[in-house]
């Protein structure tokens, strides 16, 4: 089914090679649910969302018939629980378009845009200590291609 024992492995593939829980006609759209872990101050919390796939027909590339994909990345749903205390944000949102060959059953290609965000900010009980702030912001671009398959 595309997928891997590592959870992590499926987090990445489903970003960069998503595959449709059903077969799409052109312009119809899935959404692969997905979850991207974070660590809000020793709790491990999840962002939710979707990467929403649109079939948007066909294209030859490099002798290959394939299908072409885009795809609307947004998982930015943090849902903080009441007694964890401060501001966080973890959220990944971007746009792709995917190659895969229909004939042999693979991609061949991605052109993926992804930023990245996450921000914690924790004040402590104690006046006298110092909180914790940290903010990240990752834009990320992939061009995936394929080189060659060895069997």
């Amino acid at each position: 089914d595309g997928s891997f024992s590592a959870p992590n492995s499926n987090i990445m593939f489903d970003l960069i090679f998503p595959l449709p829980s059903k077969d799409l006609k052109i312009g119809e759209t899935d959404k692969i649910a997905m979850q991207i872990p974070f660590n809000a101050n020793g709790s491990r919390l999840s962002s939710k969302g979707f990467n929403e796939l649109t079939f948007k027909g066909f294209e030859v590339i490099e002798e290959r018939e394939c299908a072409v994909l885009t795809g609307k990345i947004d998982v930015s749903n943090l849902e903080i629980p009441e007694e964890l205390k401060g501001e966080y944000k973890n959220a990944t949102t971007g746009s792709a378009t995917y190659y895969f060959d229909t004939k042999n059953h693979y991609y061949i290609g991605a052109d993926i845009q992804i930023l990245m965000e996450a921000m914690m900010d924790v004040e402590t009980e104690n006046k006298d200590d110092f909180g914790t702030f940290t903010k990240m912001t990752s834009d990320n671009v992939f061009k995936i291609r394929l080189d060659r398959i060895e069997e």
